[in-house]
């Protein structure tokens, strides 16, 4: 622990802030010889403590270093001729576009590059004159990690080099996106929805910390969210102050770029002192800061006490003062009411002081969050009875109003008979329930095995019914396995032949669900069983590690799958295997590829992958659940008409399965899967009253199996009102955005951008069918919230009012229609040019109203090219 720096709070501390400052300003004008010689005038306590708070400035990097200075003073000259700041023309093969900012000793520049590809990066480039060797090594370090990345919440590092005149610079990809907490506060994202956000968060942080790298300076602005296909993507950026674990150095840990204002908020309490052992539990604690400020949109401490605050308080916050319970700052009582409890422990655990105290890992504080969206007990807070048996209502609380009871004396019967398994190999006299108690005491021996036995069928039961295909009751499966999947961790079945069995279940369950982290946890303990059974290279061992890395792709984690797989692969080729596994494998392995979008290598595998599976595996459904993945590579490589060939083949076969009644387990879900690909696909290509049928179909399975709410039901029942509107069907359009509406203000808020876009889809279908007062009626709430979630100029705001002036034309209020029509055309003139197509037909609109409303004359400005008419 490094010695702490005398407090500024000693005497006047207005006085030595200033002459901090002024040290500060000594030191990176005039180097270490100039601070001596100003500071020799002041007293010796007060200078002591100015030059060891200098000192401990430096260690954090909020200050220069002396080779930084001397470096920086000696060649102003270069720097200037240079113009780093304000550089034109291209580096490399990079033309500079914009500076998009600058640190210490670096700028960064918007890019373009056209060779070989064309793309837009961010190119941070070293500042001439300031190549100093602490830099040049900070640069190297921070190219060197970013290497080894890759995680599609973690910007990509793309390129490095030196421009002509021997700068160095690296090239990562360009993220045009906000800061987290502002996207959240702009979108005004639910509490359930930034949670969700921060975890992905989470994952990419936990992704740098399993390659053995620390961030340290995680921040609002250095994880940036964009949208991607109207989802919230979140990059983690800048990792320019970030150390590999394990360094060799301190020298080589304190990287730093100059001042870095603004950040100190963040810091840890080990961070701010200066101690060199710095470890992933730094990030951890700036993630809890991060987590706090998006529920409350505040600082643990208050921002407005933290901006007021000198910088030694500041320090002494993080030190000593404990944070603010993110309720207690809650700007309103709802959110406040929200917040108390779960999350409240949540926060204040990952912002604990010592950090012994906090989470141990970034995945244990997403998993947290995870355990109170699903309304499990977090780890965070006190496990109270009255608290866990809140939380299990809570969770029943649909079985409990419904009177489905016997879900819950099941689950209740699992935790007992769980309880008693364990003392059946502690206590072999002891009974499971009231008959064996009555037994005599020479047949309890028998009755304990017999019972043993029946308790393992009766938990293999219990989990089987997580499986959505074979309850369709979904919240209340999962929270079945999630009470299974505790009692297996309190290590109530020792037996591990036993634990395999139910581990399998859960795996399977938890991927019926679409559950794939569940899935992947349950997968990994199946893996380390078999492997401490079987051996690392037995076959088992590599179908459940081929299994595990399967389910990482499924969770986004193709590229982390990806080396797993070849290498099983490769052991099965090089050993002449040759049956369903072996092919199975390769099909994995052809999905990942084309998770990564390497399509001529993931065709290569399926071309080999699919006719091996259909000569091999022992139930037909194995292949075609091959032949469907390789049909949604088709459609998303552009071969639409292959895809749907593809597509209808298989749900031919499927029905055929079906009416021989082979579809058994999760291979009854394969109809529903196909029957929503195939209508997705009809409905890209035009063919809407054909794509019917089988959305209807899909959407029939998912509500029953997944519930109305679950995301692929949302997806499907949104396609299934577009092709109904496209095919006039205006009835089922009609109830099917009905339908998806009110889900989507819950789910989402009622400004989120999904949510407006079905409301305007709903306004403009009640037009065509000629139900005008419930189109304006529409439009009256949709207006303003387009206003708010899509500022003018934005295209989809002025595509509402335009929309609702027609609606209004129809309906003769024409003086309204006109004012709308300007506002919303001046917008598309402004945001997509005056000749875009949307432009001009909204033009021709406002023309045509003109002319019914009696101003032919404006109409005739208009048509003349006269803008605006009026």
């Amino acid at each position: 622990m490094a010695a702490r720096v005398p407090d500024l709070r000693e005497g006047d501390p207005s006085n030595l802030n200033a002459l901090v400052a002024e040290a500060l300003e000594r030191l990176e004008h005039g180097g270490s010889v100039e601070l001596e010689r100003w500071a020799a005038g002041l007293a010796s306590p007060r200078r002591e403590a100015v030059l060891a708070r200098v000192a401990h400035l430096q260690r954090l990097g909020f200050a220069p270093d002396e080779e930084d200075v001397t470096r920086a003073t000696a060649e102003p000259e270069r720097a200037a001729a240079n113009g780093a700041l304000e550089r034109e023309g291209s580096i490399g093969p990079y033309r500079l576009l914009a500076r998009l900012g600058a640190g210490g000793f670096g700028v960064v520049y918007l890019a373009e590059q056209h060779v070989p590809i064309h793309r837009r990066v961010a190119l941070k480039l070293l500042r001439a004159g300031f190549e100093t060797s602490s830099v040049l090594r900070r640069f190297a370090i921070e190219r060197e990690l970013l290497a080894r990345f890759d995680h599609p919440a973690i910007a990509k590092v793309l390129d490095a080099g030196e421009s002509a005149e021997g700068e160095p610079y690296l090239v990562v990809e360009f993220v045009a996106g906000e800061a987290i907490t502002d996207f959240c506060r702009r979108r005004r994202l639910a509490v359930d929805e930034r949670l969700a956000l921060f975890r992905e968060v989470c994952e990419g942080v936990q992704h740098a910390h399993q390659r053995g790298v620390i961030h340290r300076d995680l921040k609002p602005s250095n994880v940036l969210v964009m949208e991607r296909d109207g989802v919230p993507a979140p990059k983690i950026i800048d990792f320019g102050l970030a150390r590999a674990l394990g360094g060799a150095s301190r020298e080589h840990a304190m990287t730093r770029e100059g001042t870095l204002l603004g950040t100190l908020e963040y810091m840890s309490p080990e961070q701010a002192e200066g101690d060199a052992d710095i470890d992933i539990r730094a990030d951890g604690y700036a993630l809890g800061v991060l987590l706090h400020e998006l529920l409350v949109d505040d600082l643990p401490h208050g921002r407005l006490r933290w901006r007021e605050a000198s910088l030694g308080q500041q320090l002494e916050m993080i030190r000593s003062l404990e944070p603010a319970r993110p309720s207690a700052l809650a700007p309103s009582k709802e959110l406040a009411r929200r917040l108390a409890g779960d999350l409240d422990w949540i926060v204040l655990r990952a912002l604990a002081k010592d950090r012994e105290r906090r989470y141990r890992t970034v995945a244990e504080l997403a998993e947290d969050l995870e355990r109170h969206t699903s309304n499990r007990p977090v780890l965070a807070g006190p496990p109270s009875w009255s608290y866990v048996t809140k939380k299990f209502a809570r969770r029943h609380r649909g079985e409990m109003i419904g009177g489905g009871l016997v879900l819950l004396s099941l689950v209740a019967a699992l935790v007992y008979g769980a309880y008693a398994f364990r003392r059946l190999e502690d206590e072999r006299a002891s009974a499971l329930v009231a008959k064996a108690q009555a037994e005599q005491a020479e047949t309890a021996e028998r009755e304990e095995r017999e019972r043993a036995e029946v308790l393992n069928r009766f938990l293999a039961g219990m989990l089987v019914q997580g499986n959505p295909l074979v309850s369709g009751t979904r919240v209340a499966l999962s929270d079945v396995l999630a009470r299974a999947e505790e009692t297996l961790a309190s290590g109530a079945v020792p037996e591990e032949r036993t634990r395999l069995r139910l581990d399998e279940l859960l795996m399977q369950s938890w991927r019926g669900l679409g559950r794939y982290a569940e899935a992947e946890r349950a997968q990994a303990r199946v893996l380390e069983l078999v492997r401490r059974r079987d051996g690392d290279l037995a076959r088992s061992t590599l179908r459940a590690e081929a299994e595990l890395a399967w389910l990482r792709a499924r969770a986004g984690r193709a590229a982390e799958s990806l080396e797993a797989l070849q290498r099983i692969d490769r052991l099965q080729r090089e050993n002449g295997f040759d049956d369903e596994d072996t092919f199975q494998v390769r099909g994995f392995l052809a999905g990942a590829l084309r998770e990564l979008g390497r399509i001529s290598e993931a065709e290569a595998l399926y071309a080999e992958a699919i006719p091996g599976l259909s000569r091999t595996a022992a139930e037909p459904t194995a292949a075609l659940t091959l032949r469907r993945s390789y049909a949604l590579l088709l459609r998303e490589t552009g071969r639409l008409a292959e895809a749907l060939e593809a597509l209808q083949a298989i749900a031919a076969e499927l029905r055929e399965l079906e009416l021989e009644g082979r579809l058994r387990g999760g291979d009854v879900f394969l109809p529903a899967l196909c029957a929503s690909d195939l209508g997705s696909a009809l409905l890209a290509s035009g063919a809407h009253v054909e794509a019917l049928p089988h959305l209807e179909r899909a959407l029939e399975f998912q509500v029953r199996w997944l519930g109305p709410e679950h995301e692929q039901s949302l997806a499907t029942r949104n396609e299934l009102a577009i092709a109904a509107k496209a095919a006039r069907r205006f009835d089922l359009a009609r109830r099917s955005y009905e339908e998806l509406l009110p889900i989507l203000r819950k789910q989402l808020g009622p400004h989120a951008k999904g949510t407006l876009a079905v409301q305007n889809n709903l306004a403009v279908l009640l037009q065509l069918m000629g139900e005008l007062d419930d189109a304006l009626a529409l439009y009256v709430e949709l207006v303003p919230a387009a206003r708010a979630a899509f500022p003018a100029p934005h295209p989809t705001l002025a595509t509402v009012l335009c929309g609702h002036a027609e609606a209004l034309g129809q309906a003769r209020r024409y003086e309204e229609a006109i004012a709308l029509y300007v506002e919303g055309i001046e917008g598309l003139r402004r945001s997509v040019g005056a000749e875009h197509a949307w432009t001009q037909q909204r033009m021709q609109a406002l023309n045509e109203v003109l002319r019914q409303s009696g101003d032919t004359a404006a109409a005739e400005r208009l048509a003349a090219g006269v803008w605006p008419p009026r």
